[in-house]
C-alpha cells in the first residue's frame, strides 16, 4: 500500500486539530476526567462518523476518523494513567466498555442523522 502525499496530509492536519482540541480540554479537566471525557467523546464522535454517509469518502475518513478521533483520544495517557496511579482494573474495564457502548451509540446517531 502506497501512502499518497494528501492521505498524509489530511490525518496530520486532523491529528493536529484533535490533539489541539484534547489539550484545550485538558485545560478545563484534571488529567483522569480529561482522560475519561476525551477517550469517551472521541469514540462516540469515530461512531458518528463512521456511521455518517457524508463521512464515507476516503478523504473525510482520513481527517475526522483517523486524524481527529486519533488525536483526540488518548491511548498513551491511558497507559500513563494505569503506570502512575494507582487505578483499579475495574475502571480500565469500565472505560473499555463503556468505549464500546459510547461508539455503538455513535454509530447509531450517525445513521440516523444520514438517513434525513
Amino acid at each position: 500500500m502506497k501512502l499518497a502525499p494528501k492521505s498524509i496530509a489530511l490525518t496530520f492536519a486532523g491529528g493536529a486539530i484533535g490533539s489541539l482540541s484534547r489539550w484545550v480540554l485538558g485545560e478545563s479537566f484534571d488529567m483522569v476526567a480529561m482522560l475519561w471525557v476525551a477517550n469517551l467523546l472521541g469514540t462516540l464522535l469515530l461512531g458518528v462518523f463512521n456511521g455518517h454517509s457524508w463521512f464515507a469518502t476516503e478523504s473525510r475518513r482520513e481527517f475526522w476518523a483517523i486524524g481527529f478521533c486519533g488525536g483526540f483520544t488518548t491511548m498513551s495517557g491511558l497507559a500513563a494513567w494505569m503506570y502512575f496511579s494507582s487505578f483499579s482494573l475495574i475502571a480500565l474495564a469500565l472505560m473499555f466498555a463503556l468505549g464500546f457502548l459510547v461508539y455503538w451509540f455513535g454509530l447509531k446517531i450517525g445513521t440516523r442523522m444520514a438517513a434525513r
